[in-house]
């Protein structure tokens, strides 16, 4: 045999490999899976004007996931319909106390950092603001101790 040298290959097939078949998908496990409401009629969670919400609150009621659906209806910026319970209204009420309390822990947050010698840039950089924001922060917070 040229070129195979002095000895021959044995050519041997590669035995088969045996796949285990696949489990069949997991149901998804987030929150909306395990809600009340799931398999709902929507018009019952987006009630027209003058409509009333109750038959949407009296499912909500129940509902083991009240609270992460109400979140996710906050976090999002949700106007309408009923999430978590809570009807437009309701959630602009805990959106305009929420939006209060994260500012003023901004505001605390850019003080400290202040306080502890960190420039306007650096600290707008980490919070995601432009200096002239923190700047404004900063002035007010001492206008309200001259105050």
């Amino acid at each position: 045999m040229a070129g195979a040298g002095h000895r021959a290959r044995a050519v041997t097939a590669r035995q088969p490999q045996h796949r285990t078949p696949v489990s069949p998908a997991r149901p998804p496990v987030g929150w909306r899976y395990r809600a009340a409401c799931r398999g709902a009629d929507l018009e019952v969670f987006f009630p027209g004007r003058g409509e009333s919400a109750e038959p949407a609150r009296q499912i909500c009621a129940w509902c083991p996931v009240r609270q992460p659906c109400l979140e996710f209806a906050l976090s999002h910026g949700i106007v309408h319909g009923v999430w978590g319970g809570l009807t437009e209204r309701d959630r602009r009420a805990l959106r305009t106390r929420h939006v209060g309390a994260a500012r003023r822990e901004r505001d605390a947050a850019i003080a400290a950092a202040s306080g502890a010698g960190y420039t306007k840039a650096a600290i707008g950089r980490a919070l995601g603001l432009a200096a002239t924001s923190v700047s404004r922060v900063l002035s007010r917070d001492t206008d309200r101790r001259r105050s």
